[in-house]
């Protein structure tokens, strides 16, 4: 038995090392197809070291030196290679450590499996298996047969539901936000995206759902404000420039300390800098029921243009919304040359490098105001909203909704 999982050990540290090497030299793809592979997995304590690193800073000099310099020589030297270290070849060298660490896990079981069944202890062995199952590696997963499907269509007709309610009309054309799918809100800038995802947020949050917002285009106390100040209609611009009397004061205060109480430990604002690795990780921790990000186009993913930065970002963010099974809506920003049509209307096509954002979002719905509203102080204007796409139902849908500027709130119109 010993010899077993000495001979399971060797074989996974030279898959480990040569792992490294290619994470090293291929950092973008390790990421990209690799990330489900976790650092537990690793026996090598200085690849685990760098594994973990990389998953952190995305940076392979950081994570080689955060083992040592030595390491970092080693890497560079590329001591460990003997494969091309294309995606494909990363992906082969990570299901191999997956499968190997299975069975070492195994493997190191075997003798308690063993004792259990000798004492007739049921309780033990049967932990004893669960654990073995819980590691099963990604790469030994069999793909279910028609069989298999139909049965878990049946057993989801009396699952909980899968989708999120809004309180708006989100609800009666699309059932709600879909968990497990990414929803794409496109509009031009100034139109009101951010504020409509943040009253969906809000929204969600009050229901007792757990929200993340990465708002990577305003800081946290911005977007703050806007419900706060929205909610008692004074001016953020009063607030900024100190022109607020006692009462005001003394109404923002109170609303705050009311919308502290409302979402505490449910609205989570994230303004930092971030990648969708770095999203990943923050909703693995949170384990939020809807991800908002806002928007696509300042994730800090790097990409060789912005056309294949933008697929890859919005096929990792569906990832996300599957991994976890949660509802992701992703603001992006309409093409300015839909101003130049005389109908204002969003189409797909008006998605900047449109292409890959529009096949792999699930849903896609565009906003708009007409400009003669942006372009005037009015309190109250019309908007709307058109379902471009539908995946899983029809398209072509209008939302109605009157919005109200200095209360930042979309209310409900015929």
């Amino acid at each position: 038995m010993a010899d077993m999982i000495a001979e399971i050990l060797i074989r996974k540290r030279e898959a480990e090392r040569v792992f490294a090497t290619a994470a090293f030299n291929r950092p973008e793809q390790a990421l990209a197809h690799c990330k489900w592979l976790k650092p537990e997995q690793i026996n090598d304590t200085q690849v685990r070291q760098f594994w973990t690193s990389l998953l952190d800073t995305e940076d392979p000099i950081a994570a080689a030196t955060s083992v040592d310099y030595d390491y970092l020589a080693q890497m560079a030297a590329g001591k460990y290679s003997g494969i091309d270290y294309y995606s494909s070849g990363i992906d082969q060298l990570a299901d191999k450590i997956a499968i190997e660490h299975w069975f070492f896990v195994v493997g190191s079981r075997l003798s308690g499996l063993a004792m259990a069944l000798k004492a007739s202890d049921m309780a033990q062995a049967q932990a004893i298996l669960a654990e073995i199952a819980s590691d099963k590696p990604k790469a030994t997963d069999q793909i279910p047969d028609t069989a298999d499907i139909g049965l878990d269509f049946v057993a989801s007709i009396d699952e909980e539901q899968r989708t999120i309610c809004t309180g708006m009309k989100f609800d009666q054309a699309l059932g709600g936000l879909w968990r497990g799918i990414l929803t794409v809100l496109c509009a031009r800038p100034s139109v009101g995206k951010t504020a409509l995802a943040l009253q969906l947020a809000r929204n969600i949050a009050q229901a007792e759902h757990k929200v993340l917002f990465a708002s990577l285009e305003m800081g946290q106390r911005e977007l703050w404000a806007r419900a706060v100040c929205g909610s008692t209609r004074i001016d953020y611009r009063d607030v900024v420039a100190r022109r607020l009397s006692d009462i005001q004061k003394r109404t923002l205060i109170d609303k705050n300390t009311e919308l502290i109480d409302l979402y505490y430990n449910r609205l989570f604002i994230d303004d930092q800098p971030q990648s969708t690795a770095e999203i990943w990780r923050k909703c693995d921790s949170i384990k939020p029921d809807m991800l908002v990000v806002d928007h696509l186009r300042l994730l800090s993913d790097p990409g060789d243009n912005e056309t294949q930065r933008l697929g890859m970002m919005t096929w990792e963010l569906k990832k996300i919304a599957r991994e976890f099974d949660i509802a992701v809506l992703c603001l992006a920003q309409l093409n300015r040359q839909l101003e130049n049509r005389q109908d204002k209307e969003p189409m797909l096509s008006d998605l900047r490098d449109s292409g890959q954002i529009e096949e792999n979002a699930d849903i896609v719905i565009g906003l708009h105001r007409d400009r003669d509203y942006l372009d005037k102080p009015v309190t109250k204007s019309p908007a709307r909203a058109r379902v471009l796409k539908f995946r899983s139902g029809p398209s072509n849908q209008v939302m109605n909704w009157m919005f109200d500027g200095p209360g930042q709130w979309f209310e409900d119109s015929p």
